[in-house]
């Protein structure tokens, strides 16, 4: 009982989500054709992949086609990075003729000091514990060759720990990064 109840204590809990919208035109999503890069990201975090097709199918519908999907009938790179070169997007642009817009995906984590159910060492003093991710959205023109949105999201989760406390919950890396990223899709219109 004592276990279940912490679990929900900490679902009540959510991280910290700021956005920056470094770059943000317009962006008309039911227009064009789109390609959505697999995304970058330092931890495998669970379903983090599914949550950003899911976001950006529902926002495109069937104008969204897959890296995998483009990678069987054009040679590209193997590896796209995340901020892309004027030359990058000019040859990009050129392989591509048929494609509009190039959406990317980048997830960092910054600090992953506490996992999400941790012991405290009582009577070692007031300890501050921090999980911080960042997630970016960049969307390129294939035809302009420039970008025109990048929004990154820094979602953060932090516990202070006191002499007498021994346990602590705290969101996960995992869990933060999911979070930035529905913030980041919500942003874009994705309900």
């Amino acid at each position: 009982m004592g276990l279940v109840f912490l679990l929900f204590l900490n679902s009540c809990r959510s991280p910290k989500v700021l956005l920056d919208a470094e770059v943000n035109q317009e962006v008309t999503f039911g227009k064009g054709q789109w390609i959505l890069v697999d995304p970058i990201y330092d931890k495998n975090w669970d379903h983090f992949e599914d949550l950003y097709l899911e976001g950006f199918t529902s926002l495109i519908g069937d104008s969204l086609h897959t890296m995998n999907q483009v990678r069987q009938t054009h040679l590209l790179p193997e590896e796209l990075t995340f901020d892309q070169s004027e030359r990058s997007l000019e040859e990009l642009g050129t392989v591509l003729k048929e494609f509009d817009y190039l959406i990317m995906c980048r997830a960092l984590t910054v600090a992953e000091e506490a996992s999400s159910i941790s012991s405290h060492e009582v009577g070692q003093g007031a300890s501050v514990f921090h999980n911080e991710v960042k997630v970016g959205i960049a969307i390129y023109d294939l035809k302009e060759q420039q970008i025109i949105s990048k929004i990154t999201g820094t979602g953060t989760s932090h516990d202070v720990s006191s002499p007498g406390d021994s346990w602590r919950l705290m969101d996960t890396p995992d869990v933060i990064a999911h979070k930035t990223l529905q913030k980041i899709l919500e942003h874009y219109g994705f309900r």
